[in-house]
């Protein structure tokens, strides 16, 4: 079963570079074929903080992944809304 996400966030999310896999498998979403959805250490008001287990990647190979003092900060409505309403 896949997320069920607002047209809202959907529109608002213009840089996805994998075409919204994120919202085609709740069981394992993926960011790309290649790399787990970051999971989330501390969600912000419009943001989520996300733990560093993907480091292994560059922050520059996900357009909404911004380095944040000695972390990162994941701003994609997408994958905020998926936190928001799944708690994942």
């Amino acid at each position: 079963m896949a997320f069920s996400i607002s047209d809202e966030s959907l529109q608002k999310t213009t840089m996805c570079p994998s075409n919204f896999l994120c919202l085609t498998n709740d069981g394992n979403p993926m960011c790309s074929k290649e790399r787990p959805m970051c999971s989330i250490e501390v969600p912000l008001e419009s943001m989520i903080y996300v733990k560093d287990t993907n480091n292994y990647y560059s922050y520059n190979d996900c357009l909404y992944k911004v380095a944040y003092g000695a972390g990162y900060i994941c701003t994609c409505p997408v994958r905020f809304e998926i936190y928001s309403r799944y708690k994942m």
